[in-house]
């Protein structure tokens, strides 16, 4: 599915970023408007397309079940259950979700066998002639960012609150990419592969002018090594368990 889908079984406007790594960022969203992820974390409870939810009946809701009671008194023994601990615990708990170690750490530990000659020429052309890096930077490979790329879409993104930013989006970070198709903020291109061709024309067509990249000069044997090397960035194996939750 390229959009996310809310309550009402509808398609909303953009695709489900990731919430990976995030405990570095400053800004949340695809257009940053949410300065925190506690203020990000209201954001999909009360859309009335997403979760279409009241915070005060979230609350009585999760009052009704004595486990959470219980649970809210240990972690915040002077506030109890309300909507700001709520919110506080949602955030703490998306600040824990890291992407696991990969075959490229491997490589980086110092293991030159960790990853394939291929995927050794791929980081070369991520870091030289694609011009990657120079947004997706950094442990989580982005910048947390917001930039113009060209993307087909009428959406203006962060230019929505902030005219000094038209069509801007946030930089995704990389870690997992292999696994998060389809891509763009409003998930238009199926695979890594469109998406290195989309930055190698410079956008897409009669969206290029708004775009603030440029074209790529990159041969065939360029474009597949880059994609083995975004392979490497898949964790060896998922750190994150489901939780047990409380019985109602």
């Amino acid at each position: 599915m390229s959009l996310a889908i809310g309550a009402l079984n509808a398609p909303l406007k953009r695709h489900a970023p990731t919430v990976e790594n995030l405990a570095e960022a400053d800004s949340f969203f695809w257009d940053g408007r949410a300065e925190s992820l506690e203020v990000q974390a209201v954001g999909p409870i009360t859309h009335p397309k997403e979760m279409n939810a009241d915070l005060d009946e979230v609350i009585n809701r999760l009052s009704a079940i004595e486990e959470y009671r219980r649970y809210f008194r240990i972690a915040y023994p002077s506030e109890g259950l309300t909507v700001d601990t709520m919110l506080r615990s949602i955030a703490t708990y998306e600040r824990t979700l890291r992407s696991g170690w990969s075959r490229f750490d491997d490589w980086v530990s110092g293991d030159e066998d960790a990853i394939s000659a291929p995927a050794k020429r791929g980081f070369e052309v991520f870091i030289g002639p694609a011009r990657c890096a120079s947004c997706h930077s950094g442990w989580s490979f982005t910048d947390h960012a917001y930039h113009a790329i060209g993307v087909a879409s009428g959406d203006v993104g962060r230019g929505g609150f902030d005219p000094s930013a038209p069509y801007q989006f946030k930089t995704p970070g990389l870690r997992n990419i292999a696994l998060r198709a389809p891509f763009m903020h409003n998930g238009s291109v199926a695979s890594l592969r469109q998406v290195v061709e989309h930055y190698r024309v410079g956008g897409a067509e009669n969206y290029r002018h708004i775009a603030d990249i440029e074209p790529l000069d990159l041969s065939q044997q360029q474009v597949e090594d880059l994609i083995t090397f975004l392979h490497t960035l898949t964790a060896l194996d998922p750190h994150v368990s489901a939780p047990a939750l409380p019985a109602e």
